[in-house]
């Protein structure tokens, strides 16, 4: 003897071969779901590595920006220096003894 149930759909008796004739229909429509929701969830997935790979991207461009303005610091100390012996070269060459003869300058 079997067990009567009762669905939005109608009663069933659970000795029938066909306990539940809309499974099929629930299975369908939630397969249909699964699939949709492992598509979603790989596009996130997607999503999520792009926005990591741009991520590591703008760290490798923040790391080259940082190697730029030490490089231009080096270049800037580096100019410094050559303006500073420029000063004391000109400074030896107003040190030295000048004489001005008929033939031309004598040091």
């Amino acid at each position: 003897m079997g067990i009567a149930l009762s669905f939005p759909w109608g009663s069933q008796n659970s000795g029938s071969p066909e306990v539940y004739p809309h499974y099929q229909e629930f299975e369908s429509s939630l397969s249909r779901t699964s699939s949709l929701n492992i598509a979603t969830w790989s596009q996130v997935r997607a999503d999520a590595s792009q926005v990591c790979a741009d991520a590591s991207q703008v760290r490798a461009d923040a790391s080259q920006v940082c190697a730029d303005a030490s490089q231009v610091r080096a270049d800037a100390s580096q100019v410094r220096a050559d303006a500073s012996q420029v000063r004391a070269d000109a400074s030896q060459v107003c040190a030295m003894p000048l004489r001005c003869v008929r033939t031309g300058f004598n040091y």
